[in-house]
């Protein structure tokens, strides 16, 4: 079968199609009563909207958005588990501080999210301590040892959350502790 022949017959069937969709087009909509004007003011009357600036439907078609949902971390102190604030130590003395905190972000804590030390005197803490791993609204204890300073007077040593790529989240929790004058 020749093919070739036919081909101007394809051509024009296909140039009619597109003639016939062309007639289909939508056309400029007559003016209609604008519901943000008073009900006597018809659009294109003065003070009226010209009838291209106002649009045919009000109605938002809808759309299939994905929802992004974002991680956010966070923690929130609960409580002094041991060592309250401004607690005496003589000089030089170990102890041991435990703070309950909160994980109050909205995805779980991974491995390797620690707490660091952040400022003040570090009281012969480590760098850092592990941070148990805590679900969504979980509260977990974590303990870091210290050694109380060798002068007198009051020192504040501040911690925070980290997570493994190193940003750090969440309030800072803290210990405070004083070392009386000798007597």
């Amino acid at each position: 079968m020749n093919h070739r022949k036919y081909r101007p017959l394809f051509v024009a069937m296909i140039a009619l199609m597109l003639a016939l969709l062309a007639c289909n087009a939508p056309t400029a909509l007559p003016p209609t009563q604008n519901p943000f004007l008073p009900a006597s003011t018809e659009v294109g009357e003065v003070g009226g909207a010209s009838p291209t600036s106002i649009p045919a439907s009000t109605e938002v078609p809808p759309t299939d958005t994905p929802v992004v949902t974002v991680c956010a971390f966070d923690a929130g102190y609960v409580a002094d588990v041991t060592v309250p604030d401004n607690t005496p130590f003589l000089p030089n003395t170990a102890f041991v501080k435990t703070w309950r905190i909160q994980n109050t972000g909205s995805c779980d804590w991974e491995t390797g999210t620690k707490l660091v030390y952040v400022s003040g005197d570090p009281l012969g803490g480590p760098p850092a301590v592990d941070l148990p791993l805590a679900a969504v609204g979980a509260s977990v204890d974590v303990t870091v040892n210290f050694t109380s300073p060798g002068a007198p007077g009051t020192y504040r040593s501040n911690w925070q959350a980290q997570r493994p790529d190193g940003a750090k989240f969440g309030q800072q929790f803290y210990v405070q502790i004083v070392v009386p004058e000798p007597t």
